[in-house]
């Protein structure tokens, strides 16, 4: 009889496994996931190719032994939520040099040792006012540092919540997106979403998330799909002020046709064409020397699709952003930064 329950919760632990790891597919595209409300601030999203397992099986068993040996083993996800670990970021610092020749201190957040794309936005004390053209500083003394290997854009809002003069809200976007070709060596095409906090004393973390997917055939090109993480934080002042912040991380995954060719042309004043160069997309250079007497420049995407895109960059934009294979479910975006003379 104790032979046969102790392979009775056994065979519980491997379901319990496969659950978490499953369950992940499941109930991503059903509704947004609601995080917990640990008091940590929820910042943005780590994207992974490969779920990112957390969960803490040795507490759950602990818990819920009782459940397994009676053959109840189902994973919900506020058990899974309740039970996920943390995986904390390294913050490295780099010396930087501002346009006017002003240098700083620069820090950056990465999950070392994890192959993912990065989307958050870190707040962090200065040590001093940084009067050099940071664009994020906010109250003299905090800084918010956008760490982010993607295409994003943030946006918030501040009301005082109606019915309550002592009371704020805040309300915060970030909206993230990822591209993605069809691959011909994958049946399906997805991501997992794993949410970054930033706790009380500074520690960015991130938690095991949930994924969305698409089967990868002829017909996904042109498809989006979307999943969002959302938290809401409050916190009391000294003066009995109650701010409420409110974020929502939105995160699109969108399958774009495969480009098959580059070709950069500049112009001068007059819109004559006075340089033209080709390249694959693997050729393409970090740096672009602009001729001189050009004004801007017309890059046209060549796709296997047949389609043709344009962009323009100019001494306002002179970055051009494209994306190119990287053996994963994502594309790796690049960058080519025209010098003008």
């Amino acid at each position: 009889m104790k032979n046969n329950r102790f392979v009775g919760a056994l065979a519980a632990v491997t379901v319990i496994v496969a659950l978490c790891a499953g369950l992940v597919f499941k109930v991503s595209l059903a509704k947004p996931v609601e995080a917990d409300a640990t008091g940590d601030k929820l910042i943005g999203v780590f994207v992974t190719e490969d779920y990112v397992d957390t969960f803490d099986i040795d507490a759950y068993l602990n818990d819920n032994a009782d459940a397994l040996l009676s053959g109840d083993v189902i994973v919900s996800p506020g058990d899974s939520q309740k039970y996920s670990g943390r995986i904390y970021a390294v913050r490295t610092e780099e010396p930087c040099v501002s346009e006017d020749g002003t240098e700083h201190i620069s820090s950056d957040y990465n999950f070392e040792g994890i192959d993912g794309l990065r989307c958050f936005m870190v707040t962090e004390n200065a040590a001093e006012e940084d009067e050099y053209g940071n664009v994020n500083n906010i109250a003299g003394r905090v800084v918010r540092i956008l760490a982010s290997d993607m295409e994003c854009a943030s946006s918030s809002n501040i009301r005082s919540d109606e019915g309550n003069p002592h009371s704020e809200v805040t309300e915060s976007e970030l909206n993230c997106t990822i591209y993605a070709f069809p691959n011909p060596g994958k049946e399906v095409i997805g991501i997992y979403c794993n949410p970054v906090y930033q706790d009380a004393f500074g520690n960015v973390y991130m938690v095991s998330g949930q994924g969305i997917s698409c089967s990868n055939d002829g017909y996904s090109v042109g498809l989006t799909i979307s999943t969002s993480i959302d938290n809401s934080y409050t916190e009391t002042d000294t003066t009995g002020k109650t701010v409420t912040e409110k974020v929502s991380v939105n995160v699109k995954l969108s399958v774009i046709s495969e480009p098959a060719s580059y070709t950069f042309t500049q112009y001068d004043a007059s819109g004559a064409a006075i340089d033209s160069q080709n390249y694959n997309p693997a050729s393409i250079p970090a740096t672009l020397k602009v001729a001189g007497g050009c004004e801007y420049i017309v890059v046209t995407e060549n796709l296997k699709n047949g389609e043709t895109k344009r962009s323009l960059v100019d001494k306002e934009a002179p970055s051009y952003t494209y994306y190119v294979p990287s053996g994963r479910s994502y594309a790796e975006r690049k960058t080519c930064e025209a010098i003008w003379p």
